[in-house]
Formats: C-alpha cells, structure tokens, sequence
C-alpha cells in the first residue's frame, strides 16, 4: 500500500500571512490564483502515480486542492472533518487522537491512497508510521510543510518506510535562491570571534552566523522572507577526529549553530550555508546541486532541534540547561583553533 500526504495550494490566508488555527474569517479560506496554479502543477506530477483512492479534509483550501486532483485522476473524493488543521481552542492530544483514529482505518487498506490536508496532519501521520515515539517527535520538529507539498509513506508487511518528504520537485527550480546561496556557501568556514561589521559581500571567511547572516541580508534585498533559526547539534556527529574533540573535556560537545528559514511556496525552509564545497572530502554534509525548493543538507546528519531566534533569546538560560549545553571560553578557543587547521586546505 502506498499513502501520498499532500498539503494543500496557498490559501488566502497563507497569502495574507494569518494563522489558520483560530477561530475568525481566515479560519476557512479558499485557494488563491497562485494555489490553483500550484494544484494544477501537483496533479499533473500525480496523474501517473497509482492512486485508488483520495480522502481530504472537508476546509475550503484542501476541498478545493482535492477536487482538481480528483478531476485529473478521475477519482470521487472522500471527505473527512479528522483531517482539518489543529485549531487553536482544540489540545494537542484531542488533535492527535482524532488524526491518529484517522490514520489507524486506512493503514491496513490494499489499495493506494492519496490524503489532501494540511502540515500538521500530515506531519502527525508520518510520524505515526515511524511507530516510535521519538523518531516521531524528531520527526515534527525537524520538517517542514510546503503548499502541494508530497509525502510518501509505503507499507511492507507490517513495516512502514517513509520515501518522500516536503517534496515540491515539480515547481521550477528558484535560480535566483540557489545563485545566492551557492555565492555564501563558497565562502570558507572557520571558527571565529563573531563581528557584526564583518557581514558584507566582500565576506573573506566567516563561521555559521557570518554566513547565515550575510545569507539573510542578501536574500531579504531580493524580496525573500527570512529569519534566522538556532539549531542545537552535536559536534560529535561531525567526522572530526578525536584528538580534537576530546579538548572538550569541561564544555559540552553540544553546542548552538546558526542557520536560515526561508520562505517557499508557503511555508519555511531550512536553508544552511555553513559548509563550503571543499569539506565534503572530509565527510562534512555539504549541499550539493540544491534546487532551491526543499531544504538544504543540515549542520549534521545526527540528531538536531531547531529553535527560533526569538524564542532562543527569551528563554536562553532554559535551553541552555535543558540540553545540557556548557561552554569554557579558553577551551572552546582551542578547540575552534584545532578544528581550524584541521579544516584549512
């Protein structure tokens, strides 16, 4: 059995930029032009895909995101009201039970079936089928939920395994996104002494929040809408060698990164800068050939949290002490000056 997750085209209310969870006018909308317009690009990805049948939530933006797949696949859909968005009156666990009971009745089902709703949804549901608690949170946490976005989750037996996530391959590339990237990426990354003057295109070097924010200046005078995000990693999930990590005896391998959120096709991207092209030879997880339409290779391949930068800066102290994360100046000094060598051509 094959489930395909679809989140629905721009909605008046993604226009606008108003939140669909509460309970006014821009609770319900309908697709705007460029929604339709995106629909009509996604059906015509799905119209060979082997699809039995279509459920959708039963809310204007996702009724009408269903119907123009429906019409292209030939295809009556089932419309169901567990699959609407998490409204803000409603709690966490009351919205997951009832997506939750949703999922339970099709997951044993023969047949291919293609859902139409929306990112929290979605994003519950292929956390269900990691059937893990954690995986599942880790899951939420880290991806995102473009308009016409595809997910795809095939079941083996008893077995779920998730193939595809956020994809939006059928929208053109974005040139002007990956020129601007690919001319920050090659800057050379080195530990440094963050200078906020520093940040200019005629950056030479620069570690994560040079390269972040130049990303974000440059980006924003191009009409993207960006915001900086704080991502918790751990160095030790970085192919460096040990005699380097182990200066890290009072300070925690854990520590906080810089990176970009951007805006695509309704909704942010993770979008990460900081490995120029050269350190893949050393095993760093450089993004490479990046179409500008999902997000980018990460700081690590291992387990990371992203925070907003807002919410970083409120509750520092918390975060800090929740992810056990504690820095000696003089150690972290020498451990960013090995790693430098270790990182130069």
């Amino acid at each position: 059995m094959k489930l395909y997750l679809i989140r629905h085209g721009q909605s008046k209310a993604n226009e606008q930029g108003y939140h669909q969870g509460k309970g006014d006018i821009w609770q319900d909308t309908s697709l705007t032009k460029k929604g339709k317009e995106q629909t009509e690009i996604v059906a015509d990805r799905l119209e060979t895909e082997p699809i039995d049948i279509i459920y959708s939530s039963d809310l204007k933006r996702a009724k009408q995101t269903a119907k123009i797949i429906g019409k292209k696949k030939k295809i009556k859909i089932k419309y169901d009201k567990r699959l609407r968005e998490k409204l803000d009156e409603e709690s966490t666990e009351l919205f997951i039970e009832r997506v939750k009971s949703f999922f339970n009745e099709i997951r044993n089902k023969k047949k291919n079936i293609l859902v139409v709703s929306h990112g929290g949804v979605n994003l519950s549901i292929l956390a269900f089928s990691t059937r893990d608690r954690k995986k599942g949170g880790e899951l939420v946490k880290r991806y995102r939920q473009a308009n016409t976005c595809v997910n795809l989750i095939e079941k083996e037996g008893e077995h779920y395994k998730i193939n595809m996530i956020n994809s939006i391959n059928h929208f053109k590339e974005d040139d002007k996104l990956v020129s601007t990237f690919n001319k920050v990426q090659k800057i050379p990354y080195v530990v440094c002494q963050f200078e906020e003057d520093k940040i200019g295109e005629n950056l030479r070097e620069g570690d994560c929040r040079h390269k972040s924010y130049l990303l974000k200046k440059l980006l924003d005078a191009e009409g993207y809408k960006t915001k900086i995000v704080k991502v918790i990693f751990d160095w030790k999930d970085l192919p460096i060698p040990k005699r380097i990590l182990t200066i890290l005896k009072k300070s925690s391998t854990v520590w906080i990164h810089n990176a970009l959120a951007v805006k695509v096709h309704g909704d942010y991207i993770f979008v990460d800068p900081t490995w120029n092209p050269e350190l893949e030879k050393k095993g760093f997880p450089v993004a490479k050939k990046w179409n500008g339409l999902e997000d980018t290779k990460q700081v690590t391949e291992g387990e990371i949290t992203f925070i907003k930068e807002k919410e970083f800066e409120k509750d520092k102290d918390k975060i800090l002490k929740e992810h056990k994360i504690k820095i000696d100046k003089k150690e972290a000094l020498r451990f960013a000056d090995k790693l430098n060598k270790y990182l130069s051509p």
